[in-house]
């Protein structure tokens, strides 16, 4: 969902936030540019879905992304 354009837009979504960032297999490969034609906010981090990843050192940053769209009546996909 988060790469086709003209769904986000239907959605009225503002702000994407990719949490399953590059170009590894089950990754979504998008980034600020691929949104930039749509006025799409992007925010991404590269981490990868294991015990051993230390998720908890994004939790600030992608709270208050999703904080800053919610507050400004934004909607959010997160991926």
């Amino acid at each position: 969902m988060a790469k086709d354009k003209a769904l986000l837009r239907k959605l009225r979504i503002t702000h994407v936030l990719n949490t399953a960032m590059g170009d590894a297999l089950g990754r979504v490969k998008t980034n600020e540019h691929f949104y930039k034609s749509t006025g799409i906010k992007f925010y991404g981090i590269d981490v990868n879905d294991s015990d051993n990843e230390k998720i908890n050192e994004y939790f600030a940053e992608t709270s208050d992304f999703i904080d800053k769209a919610l507050s400004s009546g934004g909607k959010v996909c997160l991926v």
